[in-house]
């Protein structure tokens, strides 16, 4: 798939990320999970905003914002509790 094709599929999926973290964030009870999606957000944000061409100033304020890599753990830890109280509800 040539780049464009890829900057262009990566752009339609970040922002429909973006929209499902801003509009169901509010569900999650984990605080900590809560705020590694909004950093997978602004992270999502930043490079929708990079290949849109819509970011000025100076690049380096933006180096910070790198993809939190503990959000797949912290999924699936979420995952496995929800799992665990189900079992549990289903047991009553």
């Amino acid at each position: 798939m040539p780049w464009d094709r890829r900057a262009s599929a990566f752009q339609k999926v970040s922002k429909k990320l973006d929209s499902l973290i801003l509009d169901n964030s509010g569900l999650i009870d984990s605080p900590e999970l809560r705020e590694t999606l909004s950093k997978a957000g602004a992270h999502f944000r930043i490079l929708r905003l990079a290949y849109e061409g819509d970011l000025t100033g100076d690049e380096e304020r933006f180096k910070a914002n790198v993809f939190p890599r503990e959000l797949d753990q912290q999924v699936d830890n979420q995952i496995k509790k929800l799992k665990l109280r189900l079992d549990e509800l289903n047991r009553m």
